[in-house]
């Protein structure tokens, strides 16, 4: 496993008898080594290909979970407080609308439940772009290519990159508080991570 879904499977612990809502499924299920111990995982993906790969990864002996197609941000199937954990890979930083994404999240989650996700760190890029322009503001919010960031696994074409703290007053403005942060390099060779290309999220619904 990658180091961003290492670090998003550490931060979750235990999935035994929980209810999984698993946003996005590129990059690999963080969900799908819990199988055996997850009471139900629902996957919501809106690539048709994506679904598809998920769908050819699983052997017979794998217990089957639900894979909706559907925008990330677009919840309305999945019932009030019913999801005990959330998780999302790429979903967030992909998502037109997170804003709105928060907002469905905090309505599946149950009580004191937890969403996990990554988001991409303003210094993304920085160990791969020598020409980055130089009147770029750290307050803005900016689009980045991820092809060419060498990050050795699947990943959404572009993604969204934006201050932190946009993210948090978001999340707050949803019910939700932050529980942990944590910044991680993804570099495929580790003499690489010498500073970080995402954030680890951990918050809980208040």
């Amino acid at each position: 496993m990658n180091p961003l879904l290492t670090q998003l499977d550490h931060q979750i612990g235990s999935f035994r008898g929980c209810r999984v809502l698993e946003l996005g499924g590129v990059g690999g299920l963080v969900s799908f080594n819990h199988l055996e111990e997850i009471g139900s995982l629902t996957v919501v993906e809106s690539s048709p290909e994506i679904i598809a790969k998920i769908s050819d990864s699983l052997t017979p002996e794998q217990d089957p979970f639900q894979i909706r197609k559907a925008d990330i941000s677009e919840l309305a199937f999945v019932g009030i407080e019913s999801i005990d954990i959330c998780i999302s890979a790429f979903g967030v930083a992909s998502s037109p609308d997170p804003e709105r994404l928060y907002r469905q999240v905090s309505r599946v989650l149950r009580p004191s439940g937890i969403f996990v996700f990554a988001l991409p760190h303003p210094l993304i890029g920085r160990r791969v772009f020598s020409d980055l322009p130089t009147d770029h503001s750290y307050f803005e919010t900016m689009l980045v290519d991820t092809r060419v960031l060498h990050l050795g696994f699947d990943s959404p074409p572009r993604i969204n990159v934006k201050v932190l703290s946009r993210a948090l007053a978001e999340l707050k403005k949803a019910g939700m508080i932050l529980d942990h942060l944590e910044e991680v390099g993804v570099a495929p060779d580790p003499r690489e991570r010498v500073m970080p290309d995402f954030f680890i999220l951990r918050c809980k619904k208040a």
